[in-house]
């Protein structure tokens, strides 16, 4: 990782650290700045006047019984959690790295943020940690926070600037063996995995379809949507910087394949694609660079500029922009 993506991954990383030598806290990793940190059971009922969650998650464990041999309430709740149930849980981490994982997977638009909560003597009585743990729980370290309330106030927080969640990921996979393989390991984590890869594959094959017709607004919604379910989606993230030059959003667009090239650093449709949007933008200097770098991994930069322009006299005369002797030499093959 180059030392300007690393560098503010790991003053995030130091932050938490030093914030975690203080001791006493635990971790909770968001995708976006969510206005409370509460458990699904509140999100789901919040709109009722008067909520009473522990009594809705009473009703919801007695039915629930009718569905399990356990008879352990803590961990048919657990167990509710983990399969994605309503409950009034509140997942946490003992792991400040864990937690930063859940911040940045996901919501790739959005700033995302690690919450840190004291294990203070009036909180320690909401906090427990569940018995027989499945292999999630272990890998995650989990906790859960059960507050009557449904929610509870940060004591401390650290924003993920949303241009930062890939590097992070990056870190964390290669410095610390945390990926979603790590995180979700066991065979629900894989089916659920499995389910969102279809997805985001669905989505992906639906924005192929609008970028082919020439409809590069659907295509842009749908890689979006891929993303948002796969935020390490490399392709996805090239072809929604491919729509979104064709659609004039240059910037963006090279926002874009620059997320492609950090998620694969050998991505060299990403690099031609990229050097097409910096001449729409005049920095002669970095298309040369990316173009450069597309053709010496084998792209044939001249066949792919003539597929979307024709040759640089059509390009300047469209475009009303005069391309260097030295790029056009380079385009015009």
């Amino acid at each position: 990782m180059p030392d300007d993506q690393l560098k503010p991954v790991l003053e995030i990383v130091t932050a938490l650290a030093r914030k975690s030598a203080e001791g006493g806290y635990i971790f909770r990793g968001e995708p976006e700045c969510y206005e409370h940190v509460s458990s699904r059971l509140y999100r789901e009922y919040a709109g009722i006047g008067a909520l009473d969650v522990d009594s809705l998650q009473e009703q919801m464990l007695f039915d629930a019984r009718d569905y399990t041999d356990e008879e352990n309430g803590d961990i048919i709740l657990a167990q509710l959690q983990h399969f994605g149930g309503s409950t009034n849980l509140i997942d946490f981490t003992t792991d400040y790295l864990v937690a930063l994982f859940f911040a940045c997977d996901g919501a790739p638009e959005q700033n995302g943020r690690v919450v840190l909560l004291a294990t203070s003597e009036e909180m320690s009585e909401y906090i427990w940690s569940p018995s027989s743990p499945v292999n999630r729980v272990i890998a995650q370290k989990s906790v859960f926070v059960e507050h009557p309330k449904g929610f509870v106030q940060p004591d401390d927080e650290v924003i993920i600037p949303q241009n930062l969640k890939l590097s992070v990921l990056k870190y964390l996979e290669n410095c610390h063996d945390i990926d979603a393989v790590t995180i979700y390991n066991d065979l629900y984590g894989f089916i659920r995995y499995r389910s969102l890869h279809h997805e985001d594959l669905a989505n992906f094959s639906a924005g192929l379809a609008c970028q082919n017709n020439g409809n590069h607004q659907g295509a842009i919604r749908y890689f979006t949507k891929s993303i948002e379910l796969n935020p390490q989606y490399a392709t996805a993230y090239n072809n929604r910087g491919r729509s979104r030059s064709k659609d004039g959003d240059y910037t963006r667009a090279i926002q874009d394949c620059t997320s492609a090239i950090e998620l694969s650093s050998n991505y060299a449709l990403a690099y031609c694609n990229r050097g097409e949007a910096w001449l729409h933008l005049g920095d002669w200097e970095k298309a040369k660079a990316d173009l450069t770098a597309a053709k010496e991994m084998g792209v044939d930069i001249a066949a792919s500029f003539r597929n979307d322009y024709g040759n640089v006299a059509a390009f300047e005369q469209q475009y009303g922009i005069q391309v260097p002797p030295d790029l056009a030499e380079m385009l015009d093959g």
